[in-house]
Order: C-alpha cells, then structure tokens, then sequence
C-alpha cells in the first residue's frame, strides 16, 4: 500500500479489500457519497434489484469491478492509509461525530482539496464489521457489546447521517429535500428502534 500511495502522487488516501468474517467483500470498503438520490436507492431497495447500475447504485459503486484498482468517493475507516499532507489540508477528523460517518466526511474533504481516493483490491484484510457497535447482521453471533452499546452505536449512526448532510448537503438543496431526507432518516431511526 505504501508503494502504491508512492506511485499514485494524487492520492490522498488509500484502502484495501476488506473481507468480512463471512467472506463477503464489505462494500463500506468501496462507497459513493451518500447524495440524497443515492441515499434513497441504498435503502430504499433499489440499488439490490440494480446492482451494476450507474443510476441506482451509486451508494456502493456497484458498476465497479471489484477485483480492479479504481477511484472511489468514500472508504471505511476500517483500513485507511492517508498521506500525512492530504489529512492535514482535510483538517483530519470532525469531532462532531463520535461513531459511524467520520471515514465518510474525512473522504469528503479530501475530494474537496483535490486529492483522489483508491480501492486497491490486491491488499485484502478480514474486517469483523460491526463488532464494536453490535448493530451488523455479518457479526452478531462474534459481538460483545452490551444491549445499552448496541442501542447508542444504532443513535449514533443516525446522528452521524444527520451531521453529515447538514454539513455537506443542506445548502445544496431546497428545502423540501432536506425535509424528504430528515423524514428519510427518522423513519430508518424508528424502523432501528430507536
């Protein structure tokens, strides 16, 4: 990896495959910005039955060849390799958030100083996603979080959904939008239980 950021002088951060407990690629590993559209057709379902498509699954990059070096928007802080200059122009993380959402506002300002963010898919780790929060399906039988940990991590992703599009997003829309997106995200919350 660090050859490749040696090689690749307009990266600003870099990722690996991260393969998941069950074997499965984690496409946290390999996102788009979550955009309201994109946001929709992520939970909305429409990303599953469209996959490869460039309209419906900009949430993972579906169209994406997985198995290819390529250009993503988002990685997940799970594996981050980041050039000491690119993180000092982003102002490294916002302390806002606390758990879920700063990979994804950290990549996000990288892109906004210039700087390109990579999927190198012929580094691999395995990931154990979610077992901090105990809030994913793919490590429920490997987690120890408590119940009253589950429940904060589950706020706290929402939160975090909440942070990022009043920072990155709320400006760039009209009103109706960000009322159709904080609706979006309290139903998600109360689906959640929370």
């Amino acid at each position: 990896m660090v050859n490749f950021m040696d090689i690749h002088k307009d990266a600003g951060a870099a990722t690996c495959k991260l393969v998941m407990s069950n074997g499965k690629i984690d496409d946290a590993s390999h996102r788009g910005f979550p955009t309201p559209w994109n946001s929709l057709c992520h939970f909305s379902g429409l990303s599953k039955i469209f996959p490869r498509s460039r309209i419906f699954a900009g949430y993972n990059l579906g169209w994406e060849n997985f198995e290819k070096v390529h250009e993503i928007d988002a990685l997940a802080g799970a594996f981050m390799l980041v050039r000491r200059s690119a993180g000092e122009q982003a102002k490294w993380w916002d302390e806002d958030y606390f758990f879920y959402g700063e990979d994804i506002d950290f990549c996000y300002m990288l892109k906004q100083k210039g700087w390109k963010i990579y999927y190198v898919p012929t580094v691999a780790i395995t990931h154990y996603k979610g077992v901090s929060g105990g809030i994913k399906s793919v490590s429920k039988e490997i987690t120890t979080a408590s119940e009253e940990t589950k429940k904060r991590a589950t706020k706290w992703r929402f939160n975090a959904m909440r942070i990022f599009y009043r920072k990155h997003y709320k400006q760039k829309n009209s009103w109706i939008v960000n009322i159709l997106v904080n609706i979006g995200i309290s139903i998600r919350e109360k689906i959640a239980g929370i």
